[in-house]
């Protein structure tokens, strides 16, 4: 197997509350530049097809797809008190020198419709990064390996970007990885 597992929890904070009706009305993810194809290739370049635009990488539109649940969150009763958010992806390995990770690295571009203290948000976008900053300085990289879990953990407490081509990047994400 030459794929990489990506699980996303996005789990909200005491101000946040998702319910179904808002995530009906306009949840869901896109990925930007997912690795879709391996190959080898000389000199470490990638061939571009006949659109001019290199086919190794994709992006996605916005969708809700059975990969994309909301998972209840119960208080000591049983009742639904809230949700939280599991993401599920699959991918091809690679590796990004330095900050080519911002131009052209691996992320997901949720959207989260929320309650944030009382108030209603529909459009809220974040980007998540699938892989955590390797190493220092010149030497550093992104990497998605092959035959690897990727657990990303996440609590949102604040409504995000409300345009998705420039969304609110998540900093505070907590990785946990393993072989799959």
């Amino acid at each position: 197997r030459a794929a990489a597992k990506v699980q996303i929890t996005i789990t909200p904070s005491e101000k946040v509350s998702f319910t179904e009706e808002l995530m009906a009305l306009s949840g869901g993810y896109m990925v930007r530049n997912m690795p879709v194809r391996t190959t080898l290739t000389a000199e470490g370049g990638y061939p571009l097809n006949d659109a001019g635009t290199n086919p190794y990488w994709k992006s996605s539109t916005i969708s809700q797809s059975p990969y994309f649940e909301m998972i209840p969150i119960e208080d000591s009763e049983g009742n639904i008190v809230n949700y939280s958010v599991k993401l599920t992806l699959y991918c091809y390995s690679h590796t990004w020198r330095k900050d080519e990770a911002f131009e052209r690295g691996t992320s997901v571009v949720v959207m989260l419709p929320m309650i944030y203290d009382g108030e209603t948000y529909i459009n809220n976008y974040y980007q998540i990064s699938f892989s955590k900053r390797e190493g220092t300085g010149d030497d550093s990289y992104h990497l998605i390996k092959r035959n690897t879990y990727y657990d990303l953990r996440i609590n949102l407490n604040a409504p995000g970007a409300e345009d998705f081509t420039t969304p609110e990047t998540i900093e505070d994400i907590h990785y946990f990885t393993a072989p799959w």
